[in-house]
């Protein structure tokens, strides 16, 4: 059987993590990395068996790479703290994993649960990530937000899912459009990237179109809606917000040095 480590990192995830490690009970070792949690998720997760660190938080792909780095075997599973893993996802890898598998990764679809519904459509149903790997062909990219994994070698995928317990309330999701547009923009700005205000105001009405007409979100009731316009709202506001860096950029470089001076507190 060959040994695989599942990873995941945390923040005050308390009330998620618990059904999150019985979803992979069946590993070989969990290792959870922790960004200073002050709900008890160390104690799930240490009570659950796990192995649990502390980092502070600097970005979701460097803590992913630590988190793999701290891992005792090579294949890897990387799940989030709120991502269960379904019983015929755990069949399937643990029936593939009895001999070597002859691939670097697999990609498996992860479904959004979106304030309490699965969403069958929205494009979130089937939606595939390569998040089971062999770490001596590559890991994950270190982007602040958005990180994925890359591996050199074959990829295969898996026929059964996770399923994305994200979101279970609208305060939240607000909460969390914020944080991740901050960083996106963030991103973005340190690549070089520019966008005009037009621009970045027609990415509202072009992404809800994207996601309720032509992904068929409609079909997915009430949340759909919800999930196609925060979705929205949560591009737009990525964008909106890289243009304001560079204004501020503009602004800071035209100012006098006296006045720049009295800004930087000298």
């Amino acid at each position: 059987m060959t040994p695989i480590s599942v990873v995941i990192i945390t923040y005050n995830e308390a009330h998620v993590l618990a059904q999150t490690l019985k979803s992979v009970s069946w590993a070989d070792e969990i290792v959870v990395v922790d960004s200073g949690s002050t709900d008890g998720t160390i104690k799930v997760a240490e009570d659950a068996g796990a192995r649990a660190y502390y980092r502070a938080f600097d970005g979701y792909g460097s803590q992913k790479c630590y988190a793999v780095a701290k891992a005792s075997h090579d294949w890897i599973l990387s799940i989030d703290a709120d991502e269960v893993v379904s019983a015929e996802l755990a069949d399937e890898i643990q029936s593939l994993f009895r001999q070597v598998p002859d691939c670097q990764g697999y990609t498996f679809p992860i479904s959004l649960v979106y304030l309490g519904r699965l969403l069958r459509y929205s494009g979130e149903y089937n939606k595939r990530f390569l998040r089971l790997f062999n770490r001596q062909a590559g890991t994950f990219t270190r982007d602040s937000v958005h990180e994925k994994v890359q591996v050199k070698g074959k990829v295969s995928t898996l026929s059964n899912r996770v399923y994305h317990y994200s979101f279970e309330s609208l305060a939240e999701h607000l909460f969390k459009i914020d944080r991740y547009s901050t960083a996106a923009a963030a991103g973005l700005y340190a690549q070089g990237k520019r966008a005009t205000r037009l621009k970045a105001l027609l990415r509202f009405p072009l992404t809800f179109f994207k996601i309720y007409f032509l992904r068929l979100g409609i079909l997915d009731g009430y949340e759909g809606f919800l999930w196609a316009f925060y979705v929205s709202i949560y591009t737009m506001t990525k964008y909106t917000k890289l243009v304001e860096l560079h204004q501020q950029a503009s602004v800071a470089t035209s100012q006098p040095p006296y006045v720049l001076e009295l800004a930087l507190g000298k």
